[in-house]
């Protein structure tokens, strides 16, 4: 029998999918714009410089707001699996903003296009928060130190 993931480094794997879905943000933005492989690859630089500033405030708001209240209902229900949290990150980063720019009265199409870029960030977020607390799991068992408790 698996044992659930540890709740210890939940802060930690937060802040890294912050990063991973800003990140990814970034990347899918410069080849949205970029047009070809080429132009996208040297819109990159440009772009995440730009994308870490604005993107960041936006993923904490869905990380630590949403995301990790949704990780704690999921474990009282079930195991947090690889695709239950790319689901929940896609729900998690898809859907508050284009409900809100719905009420602001966007157009259909730009909500669409919004709500796909979002979402494809939020799972990047989602499996990354699961890849960290799956480390934590796998070095607990090995009987190594926690991710967030080096010097136990």
């Amino acid at each position: 029998m698996t044992q659930a993931l540890p709740s210890e480094n939940v802060a930690g794997a937060g802040c890294l999918a912050v990063v991973a879905a800003t990140v990814a943000g970034g990347l899918i933005f410069s080849f949205v714009i970029g047009r070809d492989l080429l132009s996208g690859l040297s819109a990159i630089p440009f772009v995440l410089t730009m994308a870490l500033p604005v993107g960041m405030p936006i993923a904490l708001f869905h990380v630590f707001l949403i995301g990790i209240p949704a990780y704690w209902l999921i474990g009282r229900h079930s195991r947090l699996r690889w695709w239950s949290a790319a689901l929940a990150g896609l729900l998690v980063g898809g859907v508050p903003i284009p409900v809100l720019m719905l009420f602001g009265g966007v157009s259909n199409g730009e909500l669409g296009e919004d709500a796909l870029f979002l979402a494809a960030c939020g799972m990047v977020g989602g499996l990354t928060f699961w890849a960290v607390l799956r480390r934590g799991a796998r070095l607990n068992e090995k009987g190594g130190p926690l991710p967030d408790r080096p010097f136990e």
